[in-house]
C-alpha cells in the first residue's frame, strides 16, 4: 500500500506542477457559436454561470444587502437586497435568490463543483470526496491531479450521466467551460497550493480568456466562468479576507466580463446590448469556509490515531488508512478475515476501532464532533449510523440531526447522497468550534468539508431574465436542471437528483 501511495502522491505533485504553468485552457462543447442569437422558451439567450469557488453566502449576500457599493458590478446585475439580522435572512427584490442553499457532503471542491454540473448527488456522479481508496484499486484516487490533467477527453466517462454543458451540446447549444483541469486542482494537501497559484494571476488571466474567447466567437449559450482565488486565498488567510478579496478582485473581473477590460476587449453589454433582457447570470459557489487553529494539536492525522488503532491490532497505512478531505476525514478499514478491503465487519472490525478513537480524546483533546460508522451494505449513505462521542450511543442518522438542522442544514439528506463503497467505514467530523481539523500538517488559516451550516451554505443567485423572487431553499444539485429547464431543454434533461427552480418570465 505504502508503494502505490507514494507513487500516487509524486504523480499528484508533478501533474499539479506542470498544470500550473501551463495556460488557462477554457473548454468547448457543440458548434461554434453564430453572431446571431435566437430566444430560448423563456426569452433567454445565455445563460453565464460565475462561481467563486469558497465563497461564503454571507459574504455575498451581506455586501449585497448592507454596502453594495463595495461590489458595484455584481449588485447592478442582482438588485436590491434586504436583511433581516434577527434570522439572518435575505430577501431578493430583483433577482432569483436562495436564501439558504446547500452543498453536498463532503463540501469539498470536486464532488460539489460535479454537483452543480450534473444534478446529482456524488453516489450519482460518481465523485465521492477530492481524494479516496480505491477498494479494488487498492490506491488512493486524486480523480484531478490523476485524471482530469493526464486525460482531459475522458472526463465524461468518470462520472454517471451528462453535464449540463453535454446536454446542451447534443442538442446544438455551443457551452464554453472555464472549470478547466487547470482550476480544480486546488484542494491539494494545503499549503501547498499557494505556492502553486497565485489566485489573482489565475482569476484576471481566466477573465481575459473568456474575453478573448467572446469577442472572437460571440458569446455562447451557456458560459461557465470559474474564480478559483477565493479558495486558495482564504486558505492562505482566514475566511474573513474574503470580503477584500471579493470587493477588490471579482468584482472589477465582473465588470470586465460585462463592459471589458480597456485594452481592446469588449464585454458582454457591448457585444450584446440588450443582454440583460435576453441573459441570467448566475452567481454560485461549491461550499463556505470556516477559520481553523493554526496549533499543530488541533491538526489530527494518521500519526495522531495510530497508536489508538494499534491498541485494537490495527496498522496505519497497513490495515487502516486514513484520507483528510478537509474538514472529514474518512477512514478505511481492512476487513481482517479476508484481510482486503472489502466491507469490513461491523462488530469485528469497524466497531473497535470507532471506540479506540474516542478514547483517544483523553490524550488528543476534544477533537471530534461525531463519526459515521458503516453498519450494513446499503448503496447510499443510509449505511452509516452515527456514533456520538460525547454520550457514547450509535443513533439513527434521521434521530440524531433531528434537532440540530440549524447546526448541520439538510445533514440528513446529503448524507444519504454519499457512496459508503467509496466514502470510507468511518467518517470523522473534527470539532469546529475549537478549531480542529483533519490534516497530516498545520498550515492553513480557514477549511472546509464537514456539514456545519458556514462550510455547507452556498450564495445562488439567479439574475437578469428571471422573475425575482426569494426561495427559502434549495441544493446546487438543483442548478443543472434549473438551466435546462431555462434553455428550453427540459425533456432532454433525465435522471438527476435536483429539480428545477420555478424561474423564467
Amino acid at each position: 500500500m505504502k508503494s502505490a501511495l507514494t507513487l500516487v502522491i509524486f504523480l499528484l505533485l508533478v501533474s499539479s506542477s506542470l498544470m500550473y504553468a501551463s495556460e488557462i485552457q477554457l473548454h468547448t462543447y457543440g458548434p461554434i457559436y453564430p453572431k446571431s442569437t435566437w430566444p430560448g422558451p423563456n426569452g433567454v439567450d445565455h445563460v453565464v454561470i460565475i462561481d467563486i469557488d469558497g465563497l461564503k453566502r454571507e459574504v455575498l449576500y451581506s455586501l449585497l444587502a448592507d454596502a453594495p457599493e463595495e461590489i458595484p458590478n455584481i449588485s447592478s446585475l442582482v438588485g436590491a437586497v434586504s436583511h433581516f439580522s434577527d434570522t439572518n435572512d435575505f430577501m431578493f427584490h430583483d433577482a432569483l435568490g436562495v436564501n439558504r442553499a446547500t452543498t453536498v457532503c463532503p463540501s469539498v471542491t470536486l464532488p460539489s463543483q460535479f454537483a452543480i454540473v450534473t444534478g446529482r448527488w456524488p453516489k450519482n456522479h460518481g465523485i465521492p470526496a477530492n481524494y479516496w481508496l480505491s477498494r479494488r484499486l487498492d490506491r488512493i484516487i486524486d480523480i484531478t491531479g490523476l485524471l482530469e490533467a493526464i486525460l482531459p477527453s475522458t472526463a465524461s466517462a468518470l462520472h454517471q450521466g451528462p453535464t449540463i454543458l453535454e446536454t446542451a451540446a447534443e442538442h446544438g447549444l455551443t457551452c464554453v467551460s472555464g472549470l478547466s483541469n487547470v482550476a480544480q486542482t486546488l484542494d491539494v494537501p494545503q499549503p501547498m497550493a499557494p505556492d502553486l497559484i497565485d489566485p489573482v494571476t489565475f482569476d484576471t488571466g481566466m477573465t481575459t480568456a473568456i474575453l478573448e474567447l467572446i469577442n472572437r466567437n460571440g458569446i455562447p449559450r451557456i458560459l461557465f466562468v470559474y474564480y478559483p482565488g477565493n479558495d486558495v486565498n482564504s486558505h492562505s488567510h482566514g475566511a474573513e479576507t474574503q470580503f477584500e478579496y471579493l470587493s477588490d478582485i471579482l468584482d472589477p473581473l465582473v465588470g470586465q466580463l460585462l463592459h471589458g477590460n480597456g485594452g481592446g476587449l469588449s464585454g458582454i453589454s457591448d457585444i450584446d446590448p440588450d443582454f440583460m433582457t435576453n441573459t441570467v447570470f448566475l452567481f454560485c459557489s461549491d461550499h463556505g469556509h470556516i477559520n481553523v487553529s493554526s496549533e499543530e494539536d488541533h491538526s489530527i492525522g494518521s500519526d495522531d490515531l495510530a497508536l489508538y488503532l494499534a491498541s485494537v491490532d490495527f496498522v496505519m497505512d497497513d490495515s487502516a488508512l486514513l484520507i483528510a478531505n478537509g474538514g472529514v476525514g474518512l477512514l478505511y478499514l481492512k476487513n481482517r478475515r479476508h484481510d482486503s478491503w472489502t466491507r469490513p465487519r461491523f462488530l469485528r472490525d469497524v466497531l473497535p476501532v470507532a471506540r479506540a478513537i474516542v478514547d483517544s480524546r483523553s490524550q488528543l483533546g476534544d477533537f471530534l464532533d461525531f463519526m459515521l460508522l458503516r453498519v450494513n451494505n446499503a448503496s447510499d449513505g443510509q449505511a452509516y449510523r452515527v456514533l456520538d462521542p460525547n454520550s457514547g450511543r450509535i443513533r439513527s442518522i434521521r434521530s440524531f440531526f433531528h434537532n440540530r438542522m440549524q447546526d448541520y442544514p439538510d445533514a440528513v439528506q446529503r448524507i444519504f447522497g454519499t457512496d459508503p463503497g467509496a466514502f470510507g467505514d468511518i467518517i470523522l467530523f473534527p470539532n469546529r468550534s475549537d478549531g480542529y481539523h483533519i490534516a497530516e500538517s498545520p498550515g492553513v488559516a480557514s477549511d472546509h468539508g464537514s456539514l456545519g451550516a458556514v462550510e455547507s451554505y452556498v450564495p445562488m443567485i439567479f439574475a437578469g431574465a428571471v422573475q425575482p423572487r426569494t426561495a427559502r431553499q434549495a441544493r446546487n444539485i438543483d442548478i443543472a436542471p434549473t438551466i435546462a429547464n431555462l434553455l428550453g431543454l427540459r425533456h432532454h434533461w433525465q435522471n438527476g437528483d435536483g429539480r428545477s427552480l420555478i424561474i423564467g418570465r
